[in-house]
């Protein structure tokens, strides 16, 4: 994405320059060396971070090297020193035309406003045929297993849980959002259990990153090391609980009332007000999306939340990783599901 945020006075300046780098980029190898280098640095640095490992390795467990899920948008060690100028190039040739963008513009604009400023600058931007992105279907872990990457002597260990989730337009996606809500929303089951009840943890959420092909649905938090395995079973019992048990009424309505209150956060700003009408526009959502949102949520019944969490809480082939202490956590996690290891990559240990 490439943004500006301009005062109103500064506008007419600041267009020409803004067009120039998306239109004639320059990927000089200096340039270039320079990001590379501080990449580098930045990347070595997250494995110092349980939580940025788990995040990492729990996407390329869940998507496999052959899915570009798997891997993070920063680069990885191999990517980025591999890099040359005419790979950028190539990639912006292939990828970047007006025919593959969106154009979000808020502020104090009329639509003549904007087509008088911008499609002068634009004129020459043409056309280009975009090779269609064929994504790999991707299904659930066959049976539950653990993923553990070995931090020796950590005070904490990083949990992540979870599968494959939904589409942004999925049907599924406000049942989704709401059953997703009870379980791991602020202050509910995952955080009132682990962290209010138990004291395991300072937070633990749930959520579906909802793309425009399938994401991932996860439950993240950090959690003592001594209770690594009570929080996975935990966690576990909770999910089953979504599934199998009765969500009450007062659940419901708490629920739903902050999710509708919570909307108009997201329109703040400008720049939130531009990256809102971008997402309809990048998701190919109707332009009555904001304006349905509430009816959406307020349709959602219990009945549909045990169907939800039915179908998409499956406990049965749950992927789990732990980065925490192995000699302390091993053996009762082996208790729990069977057990592979990987490195702060995600690249499989063999033993």
């Amino acid at each position: 994405m490439l943004s500006l945020v301009s005062l109103a006075e500064n506008l007419d300046r600041s267009l020409p320059v803004w067009s120039d780098v998306l239109m004639n980029p320059a990927f000089r190898k200096d340039a270039l060396r320079r990001l590379m280098s501080i990449r580098l640095a930045d990347l070595a640095s997250s494995k110092d971070f349980p939580a940025t490992v788990a995040d990492q390795v729990f996407s390329r467990a869940l998507w496999g090297d052959g899915h570009p899920f798997a891997w993070p948008e920063t680069g990885t060690e191999t990517s980025l020193t591999t890099f040359q100028p005419q790979d950028l190039q190539r990639f912006y040739e292939t990828f970047y035309a007006p025919n593959n963008a969106v154009l979000a513009v808020a502020g104090d604009m009329t639509e003549e406003d904007v087509r008088t400023k911008l499609e002068p600058l634009f004129a020459s931007w043409r056309r280009r045929r975009i090779p269609p992105m064929v994504l790999p279907e991707v299904e659930a872990p066959a049976k539950a297993h653990i993923v553990f990457v070995d931090k020796k002597g950590a005070p904490e260990s990083s949990i992540r849980i979870g599968l494959p989730g939904i589409a942004r337009d999925s049907p599924d996606y406000y049942r989704a959002l709401v059953t997703n809500h009870i379980l791991g929303g602020t202050f509910k089951r995952l955080s009132l259990n682990l962290r209010e009840t138990k004291g395991w943890t300072y937070g633990v959420t749930a959520s579906f990153d909802a793309r425009r092909a399938t994401g991932p649905w996860i439950v993240s938090g950090e959690f003592e090391a001594a209770h690594t395995a009570d929080a996975v079973q935990e966690i576990r019992r909770e999910i089953d609980r979504m599934r199998l048990g009765d969500i009450t009424s007062q659940e419901l309505a708490d629920t739903k009332a902050e999710l509708m209150g919570s909307l108009s956060a997201r329109f703040a700003t400008a720049s939130q007000l531009a990256l809102q009408v971008a997402t309809l526009l990048a998701y190919n959502l109707p332009p009555t999306e904001w304006s349905n949102f509430d009816r959406e949520i307020a349709a959602v019944d219990e009945a549909q939340i045990r169907a939800t969490a039915r179908k998409y809480f499956q406990t049965k082939n749950l992927l789990t990783v732990v980065v925490g202490d192995r000699a302390a956590n091993e053996v009762a996690l082996h208790k729990l599901a069977p057990i592979e290891r990987r490195d702060a990559e995600g690249a499989l240990v063999v033993r």
